[in-house]
Parts: C-alpha cells; structure tokens; sequence
C-alpha cells in the first residue's frame, strides 16, 4: 500500500540492503584481478592465451564468477579439452575437487569456479584461470575486457572490494591504447558522493584519467541503463539518476562501471526517493 509508513518501510528496506553491501571494508579486504599480459601482439589467424591473475596478497577466496567481454569479429573463444584445463594453478595446486562452469555466448564468455575441498580457500597472488582466443585474419587492435560485477567469494560470503583490469590486443600491430602503457589497477579509484543519492551522484576518480572513459550505469540484473562519456584527463563525473531516455531510476541499488583504457572500477550506488 502507498502510504506514508509504507514508504518508510520500503526505503528502510533498502538502506539495510546497501549498508550490508557497502560497510566499511578492512583496507586489505579487496581482490585486484589482471588480465595478462596487460598488451600483446599476435599474428593474424593464430591462437594465444590470456591468464587471469589475482596481483595482490588478497583476502581468502574459495569461488570466483566474472563475466569476460570481446569483440567477436576480431576474436573467437577457443575451448580447451577438458574445461577443467582452464582453471588456474592457484586453484588447482590446493584443491582437485572443483567446479568450473564455462558458458561460451556471442560475445561474452560466462565463468564461475567453486571449490569443493571442505576448509579450502586461497590468498592471491596467482594465476585463477587461463582462456585460449584465436584472433581474426584482419590486422587491428581489440581489447578483452571484463563486464562489471565480478565477484570473489569465501564461504559464500563475497569479497566487496575488487579491481579488475582488461588486456589489449594487437592483431598484426603493435596496439597502443589513448592511455599509452596501462596504468597499474590501484592507480585507479572510484567513489560516489551522496551514497544513497536522491538524484544527482558525483564521481571521483582519484586521478585524472588517461584516456577517454566512460560511467556505465547497470540495474542489478546487469541490464544497461546509461552509458555517459568522461574526457581525457578528467578527475569526476555525474549521473542524473536518469536512463538514457531521460526517466528516473526507480529506487533500489545500482552498479555504475567506470572504465578509461584497459582499465575498470566500480562502486553501488542506492538511489531512494
């Protein structure tokens, strides 16, 4: 019912939802995932491996899902026989007990890893999975990337703070990205200011990015609601509260991506009325 009390209700509902998602987190609480190597070059036509490494000493993790985005015109995902190949050493190395569900699509490529060894989990620094592309016959330069909500989990209990950085890939070429040689992951950063929002949010980025980037703002079923464009050099960024068609958002938690290069931060953002 739209009453008062009801709608007092409802935004306490949500505040709970957020304030369980964004608590202050312990400094070293977070998962900095690389794609590498951060830039390489292949030959037309050929095959080549890209590793998914987590580069810092991370909190204890025993399941891990991303989502990993490319240009199938320029690359084409090749499976590797068993799948289970595909999993990284940092997993395997301390548990043979593993489930590695792989969904090849379009465009993205879906992974979720889960280990069942009972009281095993593992720490960063290591490689957590490793994919095989072969590149199209038309020299150009693409990048893999991963789409936002990546998550890491211990016990079912999810790490909140991750960095992920994608790689660039010259086909034929040399590939040279608007930032020139990536930035490391923890140069970049992303925060929302107010937190929840009634409208209007501001971004700050902790550093002036290095190349064009761009503030992708995602409902929680990961749908794209608007993507706003960030210049060269810029410190902060805004969001409305509005869809690309100019409509508000309906109160609940969003996740906005900001990417600039081969880079990627993101943060939730609660919007209440």
């Amino acid at each position: 019912m739209d009453t008062p009390s009801g709608r007092r209700c409802a935004a306490a509902g949500l505040l709970a939802l957020f304030a369980a998602i964004t608590s202050p987190i312990p400094a070293r609480a977070s998962v900095s995932l690389l794609l590498a190597p951060l830039s390489q070059t292949v030959t037309p036509g050929s095959e080549f491996e890209v590793t998914f490494q987590v580069t810092n000493a991370s909190p204890a993790f025993n399941a891990f899902h991303f989502i990993v985005s490319f240009d199938p015109a320029a690359l084409t995902t090749v499976k590797l026989s068993p799948t289970s190949a595909q999993m990284g050493s940092l997993i395997t190395a301390s548990c043979t007990n593993n489930v590695n569900w792989f969904h090849m699509g379009a465009y993205t490529d879906t992974v979720d890893v889960s280990m069942l060894c009972a009281n095993v989990s593992v720490s960063g620094p290591g490689t957590v999975y490793r994919m095989h592309f072969r590149a199209s016959t038309t020299p150009q330069v693409t990048q893999i990337r991963l789409l936002p909500d990546v998550q890491f989990a211990n016990g079912g209990i999810l790490v909140p703070d991750i960095t992920v950085s994608g790689t660039a890939i010259g086909i034929g070429m040399t590939p040279i990205l608007d930032a020139g040689p990536p930035a490391p992951a923890a140069a970049l950063a992303l925060s929302a200011s107010p937190n929840p929002a009634h409208g209007d949010v501001a971004f700050a980025f902790g550093r002036p990015l290095g190349a064009r980037g761009t503030l992708a703002v995602h409902d929680v079923q990961g749908r794209l609601l608007r993507r706003l464009a960030l210049a060269p050099g810029a410190r902060t960024g805004a969001w409305d509260g509005r869809d690309a068609a100019g409509n508000r958002v309906a109160p609940g938690l969003y996740l906005v991506a900001l990417r600039s290069g081969a880079l990627e931060r993101t943060v939730h953002v609660l919007q209440v009325h």
